[in-house]
């Protein structure tokens, strides 16, 4: 019986918890005003140095928006011309491949495109031989740094 309460009460809780999380989530709350009421009270601002503060931050916010459009279409413009360059290079890449070559060259292109990226540091094995090490060639002789596997015999 206890058990059973038990449950009840934390099924309750924690739909009421899920609930209030929702909703908050979903309400869009107001613009802030600036300057706010704290601002004025603990400044002492006057009622000229409020309006002056609200025309000030009127302005920044219609420059802020005329900011994030200008990005929003530099972003736009610089996508198009990626896509044009790269439009530009399969098409250089089709004219020098003969038709069989270009299909398989656009299927390895789309198992490429469909794997899952890696992280960085998540190499595959033997990715990370360093520049100049003699393991890396076959040739090290028994070196002290080689594990001696590729000593040639």
């Amino acid at each position: 019986m206890k058990l059973k309460l038990i449950a009840a009460a934390l099924c309750l809780t924690f739909g009421v918890t899920l609930f209030a999380q929702n909703k908050t989530q979903k309400e869009n709350p107001a613009p802030r005003q600036y300057p706010t009421e704290r601002m004025i009270e603990d400044l002492k601002l006057s009622d000229k140095q409020v309006q002056e503060l609200k025309q000030l931050q009127e302005q920044r916010r219609v420059e802020m928006e005329k900011n994030r459009q200008t990005l929003k279409d530099q972003k736009d413009a610089k996508r198009l011309e990626n896509q044009k360059e790269r439009d530009e290079f399969q098409g250089k890449v089709k004219a020098i491949m003969t038709p069989e070559q270009y299909q398989k060259y656009q299927q390895m292109q789309q198992k490429k495109e469909n794997r899952p990226n890696r992280k960085e540091g998540d190499r595959r094995k033997g990715d990370n031989r360093r520049k100049g090490d003699d393991r890396t060639k076959g040739d090290c002789s028994g070196s002290a740094k080689c594990d001696s596997s590729c000593v040639k015999k």
